[in-house]
């Protein structure tokens, strides 16, 4: 699936289709970016109808334009790798362990434990957020 994003504001877009509860992963591409204004994660059923969720607490993203993580609504974390476009964008997730981890082009830049008062009462969901016009972006 690929989704292109013609506003100037956040957009949440989310799977149909929630995470195992099990190891499992997902790839996002980034076919174009002007200023890397994406943000690629996951998202707890509870927050699906939102327009933009990563200040939401159970919200777990990579900021590709800062190379910064989102962690549960507490905004940002590590400093990390930026990444740009044609960077694939790679978050395993195991619910039954609460763990996750994101690679950059098949290198680990960040992992963490997942807060089990969500992922213990929720479905989870890959998801991205975009919000720069012609921001374009593939699930592979």
């Amino acid at each position: 699936m690929t989704v292109t994003y013609n506003s100037s504001t956040w957009k949440l877009i989310h799977a149909d289709k929630p995470l195992p509860r099990r190891l499992t992963s997902f790839s996002v591409k980034i076919d174009h970016t002007q200023s890397s204004f994406v943000m690629i994660g996951i998202i707890p059923k509870c927050h699906l109808t939102l327009d933009t969720c990563f200040n939401s607490a159970g919200v777990y993203m990579y900021y590709a334009n800062d190379g910064t993580a989102r962690c549960s609504g507490l905004g940002k974390s590590t400093q990390l790798p930026k990444s740009t476009t044609n960077s694939i964008i790679t978050v395993t997730v195991d619910l039954s362990t609460n763990k996750i981890e994101w690679t950059i082009d098949n290198n680990q830049i960040w992992s963490t434990r997942l807060d089990s008062s969500y992922t213990n009462n929720n479905e989870y969901y890959p998801c991205i957020e975009l919000r720069t016009q012609n921001d374009k972006v593939s699930f592979i």
